[in-house]
């Protein structure tokens, strides 16, 4: 086997040599260029180049590895490439169940479909096989959560996420259960998404959640108004539940899943995730803090992901929308069939 380590320049002309057609810009050949390794695993699919989507950062939530990847599969297919989302090379603590996980489940696969039928398994005998550099966003598209649903690309963007970084069919199925049994045919719903984490935790360069009593009003106002019969609540702190149930009593829906009380957070913390905590106390990331917290059930972190995935989703079948600027907010715009009626986004920033 060959490896190719050495700069992008030499890199590209590799791979040039392979594929004339393709067309090598001043723009790949800089230092802010995507291809990071080029490997030569096998003889197989001469005639097609795989690129393999993987993250550095390993403390990232779900839908913080879903943008990244629909970041770099639009960078392949606008090149012809295929590419594979590769959760699997080392142990991600919020995707991943446990470390004997590393190097055996791809994380991806649990909850969306590859973007073609290739997997991982498919490029080990491969003859071109590209590495992506590992970063949050591929620099030609990075998605700006404060401007996407005003971005002239949303339309190019949900087309890519529907054809190319699907929900598996299993999670769709029970995702749409999981509405029917919420709402009537013809509610009308007001959906709030109130990430309490971040309220705690002040993430950097994340969306200011404001405070219960603010967002309360703010939806008062809509539902007031006439147009809607119902409240959908998408939260990860049973204190939220409590105070909005106080306010809409029945009117207000929300999917019955454990949920974290802010009052008392570290009391529900296990051993096993004390290390985890310090790391991400200690290099910045608290905004991981509340989704960090196991819960004393089996394939916590699957079905964690998965109960925040269908809330997600019902968002996306609301009629209107209460959100700060969260990973949450853009996978609601990207589900959305339509436009929201009303849509009202917290744009302050940590």
């Amino acid at each position: 086997m060959q490896k190719y380590e050495t700069t992008l320049g030499e890199i590209f002309m590799h791979i040039l040599h392979r594929h004339p057609e393709i067309e090598i810009t001043e723009e790949m050949l800089s230092r802010k260029g995507n291809v990071h390794l080029i490997r030569e695993l096998g003889q197989l699919h001469k005639d097609r180049i795989f690129y393999i989507i993987r993250r550095k950062q390993k403390t990232a939530g779900l839908l913080s590895y879903y943008f990244t990847a629909l970041s770099h599969i639009r960078y392949a297919i606008e090149r012809n490439w295929t590419p594979i989302v590769d959760l699997s090379d080392a142990y991600y603590p919020l995707v991943h169940e446990n470390e004997a996980e590393s190097g055996n489940v791809n994380g991806w696969d649990n909850y969306f479909l590859q973007p073609t039928t290739f997997t991982a398994k498919d490029v080990i005998h491969a003859s071109n096989v590209i590495i992506s550099d590992r970063l949050a966003w591929n620099h030609r598209y990075v998605i700006d959560q404060f401007e996407f649903e005003r971005s002239p690309d949303l339309t190019l963007w949900k087309s890519i996420a529907k054809i190319y970084a699907r929900i598996r069919p299993s999670i769709q199925y029970e995702m749409d259960n999981v509405f029917e049994q919420l709402f009537e045919p013809g509610s009308k719903i007001l959906g709030i998404n109130f990430r309490k984490g971040y309220n705690l935790q002040r993430p950097s360069n994340h969306g200011v959640q404001p405070d219960e009593q603010t967002v309360f009003k703010d939806a008062e106002s809509l539902f007031t108004s006439g147009e809607y019969t119902h409240v959908f609540l998408s939260t990860e702190d049973f204190t939220v539940i409590e105070f909005f149930s106080k306010r809409f009593g029945s009117c207000l829906k929300y999917i019955d899943r454990p949920r974290v009380n802010s009052k008392f957070p570290t009391k529900q913390i296990s051993d096993e995730w004390g290390a985890l905590m310090r790391e991400i106390i200690e290099s910045d990331r608290t905004d991981q803090f509340m989704e960090s917290i196991k819960f004393d059930r089996a394939n916590d972190r699957f079905l964690k992901n998965k109960e925040y995935l269908t809330e997600v989703y019902v968002l996306s079948k609301c009629k209107g929308i209460i959100i700060a600027r969260t990973g949450g907010m853009l996978m609601a715009y990207l589900l959305k069939d339509g436009e929201f009626a009303n849509a009202l986004h917290y744009d302050e920033r940590y």
